[in-house]
């Protein structure tokens, strides 16, 4: 196997010899063969507790096995032998999971030290990620709304699966946990997202591209709107809730109000030329 390679739950990633593994494996034989020899005579000829330690020790030489990389169907295999030659210390490393290798960190013929890390495998059909908020929104967040992750002009679906309680000490912003469909495989640890997240108190609200929100001479937040006359603008005052992702929330207009949204800084600057209004632009 190497580096980047996909594989399957089960597929062979290393072959690895160990002496406390050939002790683990002999000790599984010994144990199986005391404990199918227990089994054959019965209760009616074993004692009871004499049973109960030979099933003991057979299934505590499993766990051990298994604890040291062994996998059931490799001690299965092992016992079927009932050849102690094979109790030799060599086993398969086999992937636990679907995925694809991201860390190799071995060489043929190397000696692995206890706890060191082989192989790293990753299944990245499902992937998380994790959103900055402001924590009065995070405050409007709940597990389980719905989300969106947006990178290289694509939308992934996503869900909320977490949110932490402490802020990021650096950006003092609360951290939610995404769960996010990665199907294609184009997302990837360490990538930079944006991301997109429904709020539990939705309410309904005036959107409009953020290019069409201008300020007034005054200083107040206005947008422009078309009389009746076609080609004919005014300026009108409104309130900016908020601007996100190049929209903005506004209040203080009539749903179904047109208004410029292409061009809206020309309006103004001839509007401030005329000193008033503006006809056929």
């Amino acid at each position: 196997m190497v580096l980047g390679q996909s594989v399957k739950k089960g597929d062979v990633i290393v072959t690895l010899s160990s002496v406390a593994m050939a002790e683990a494996q002999a000790k599984v034989l010994i144990t199986y063969l005391d404990w199918t020899r227990i089994q054959s005579l019965g209760k009616k000829i074993i004692s009871e507790q004499r049973y109960l330690e030979a099933q003991i020790d057979w299934e505590l030489a499993k766990a051990k096995a298994i604890a040291y990389g062994m996998t059931l169907s490799q001690i299965n295999k092992l016992v079927k032998s009932n050849q102690f030659s094979q109790a030799n210390g060599l086993f398969d490393l086999v992937a636990l999971i679907d995925g694809t290798i991201l860390k190799e960190d071995h060489l043929v013929g190397q000696q692995i030290e206890p706890g060191q890390t082989v192989n790293v495998i990753t299944d990245e059909s499902n992937m998380w990620t994790i959103a900055n908020v402001p924590p009065d929104v995070a405050r409007q967040i709940n597990v389980g709304n719905k989300a969106s992750v947006l990178w290289d002009g694509k939308s992934y679906p996503a869900v909320v699966s977490q949110i932490y309680h402490n802020l990021d000490e650096l950006t003092r912003t609360s951290r939610i946990r995404l769960d996010v469909a990665n199907t294609e495989d184009t997302l990837h640890p360490g990538l930079f997202v944006d991301t997109q997240i429904d709020t539990s108190n939705q309410t309904k609200a005036l959107l409009v591209p953020e290019s069409a929100v201008l300020r007034s001479s005054d200083g107040d937040w206005q947008v422009f709107v078309e009389q009746d006359q076609v080609g004919e603008f005014k300026g009108v005052e409104i309130d900016v809730v908020d601007i996100r992702n190049g929209q903005a929330i506004i209040t203080g207009l009539d749903v179904g109000t047109a208004v410029v949204v292409e061009g809206a800084f020309f309006v103004q600057s001839e509007l401030a030329k005329s000193g008033f209004e503006i006809h056929n632009h």
